[in-house]
């Protein structure tokens, strides 16, 4: 399997491509990861194991959510179910891999995080938790600050790794280290593209809104929490499933995958 080496602009165009999927069926994409959010909410509820079922589980309802993509991406119906698909195929093996995927995915990160509480004993993963609050003073700890510098280090190659496993090993079967190793080398590959993607999703998902509720505030403060809401959400009917669907168009990209195959 080889993973394309793909320019910037290629990858700064992954937004945009993801946006004309989503226009060709808003409501079913849209309900599809909906589902896939509840799921995650739902799961994280369950006292003790909610947040280790919710891990396993992710890598299969990701699947779902691109073969809900790829269904729309070729023109062909696509039913809100679709995000259960990759629980439902009939190859075992499959499914497993996509499991141990998950199990692995939160064992790492648990590995990172403990590494984090030998460089700031535990304030960062207590931040996180919940345990300490969240406020100026609390983020302007050095021991926190330079603790999360090294998790987001150390977990920028966990997440090239994962970024395509599951689709690799749900779609066409590659065992757990092999699709681990083919996502990360794709993604390696394909450093300014993942780039250009990154730096389209800080300004249209975090810096437009921001600048828009910013000036409209300005204009018509007594309506701040109406304008909040008016701009909250198109992000999460409109931006979310794009975010989504930019997944599989990177994939799509990558390895060199016809809309029409």
């Amino acid at each position: 399997m080889q993973a394309r080496k793909l320019t910037a602009i290629q990858g700064w165009r992954w937004l945009s491509e993801a946006y004309a999927i989503y226009r060709k069926a808003p409501s079913r994409l849209g309900l599809v990861v909906m589902g896939y959010w509840l799921c995650v909410l739902l799961l994280n509820a369950i006292p003790v194991v909610g947040p280790v079922l919710t891990s396993i589980l992710i890598p299969a309802l990701s699947v779902g959510v691109m073969n809900a993509c790829r269904q729309i991406d070729l023109g062909k119906p696509v039913e809100p179910i679709m995000l259960f698909s990759a629980l439902n195929q009939e190859s075992k093996a499959n499914r497993k891999t996509l499991f141990f995927l998950g199990g692995t995915y939160l064992l790492t990160t648990f590995g990172v995080l403990s590494i984090s509480v030998m460089v700031d004993g535990g304030q960062l993963l207590s931040l996180m938790t919940g345990q300490i609050p969240i406020n100026d003073e609390t983020l302007a700890h050095a021991d926190i600050s330079f603790a999360a510098l090294t998790v987001l280090t150390l977990l920028l190659p966990v997440l090239m790794a994962y970024w395509y496993a599951p689709i690799l090993a749900g779609w066409y079967g590659l065992p757990v280290l092999k699709s681990l190793f083919f996502s990360f080398i794709a993604c390696l590959r394909n450093g300014p593209a993942f780039l250009a993607y990154g730096v389209s999703l800080f300004l249209f998902g975090v810096l437009l809104p921001v600048t828009v509720l910013s000036m409209l505030s300005a204009v018509i403060p007594e309506a701040s929490g109406l304008l909040a809401a008016m701009v909250i959400v198109p992000m999460v009917m409109v931006f979310a499933p794009t975010v989504m669907a930019s997944f599989y168009v990177s994939y799509r990209d990558v390895f060199a995958v016809s809309e029409d195959a």
